[in-house]
């Protein structure tokens, strides 16, 4: 699995993209690395994951989401939006661990819709 993070400071943004098979440890490297760029971010900050490339996620890598989950909702996470790829059990089985954390992620097709989503004032 590869991944990207950023950071958009003016915009109170993370942006995170991941792509390929993950292995537990590489999920960990790369929730390490999310957790420690949420330090830039004020609380209330929004993020876009795109998660289109992802071919799978085992059950494996799921304690490290619930790290990183837990994580997001500790800094006070705002609106999450999930770009969504081909496979809709990727995208369930996050869901419903985020749920089980304490959020809900909107979902989006494209990374401009989620940024789109982003843009509109909170609570639309």
């Amino acid at each position: 699995m590869q991944f990207e993070i950023r950071t958009l400071r003016s915009h109170n943004r993370l942006l995170f993209k991941a792509w390929g098979h993950p292995t537990p440890e590489e999920v960990f490297a790369c929730a390490s690395a999310v957790i420690a760029a949420l330090s830039k971010l004020r609380s209330g900050f929004d993020v876009l994951a795109d998660l289109s490339g992802l071919a799978s996620l085992p059950d494996a890598c799921m304690p490290h989401i619930k790290r990183l989950q837990s994580s997001l909702v500790a800094n006070e996470v705002g609106r999450v939006v999930r770009v969504c790829g081909p496979l809709p059990d990727v995208i369930l089985k996050l869901e419903r661990q985020s749920r089980a954390e304490g959020y809900t992620a909107h979902l989006a097709t494209s990374v401009a819709e989620a940024e789109a989503l982003l843009a509109a004032p909170a609570g639309r």
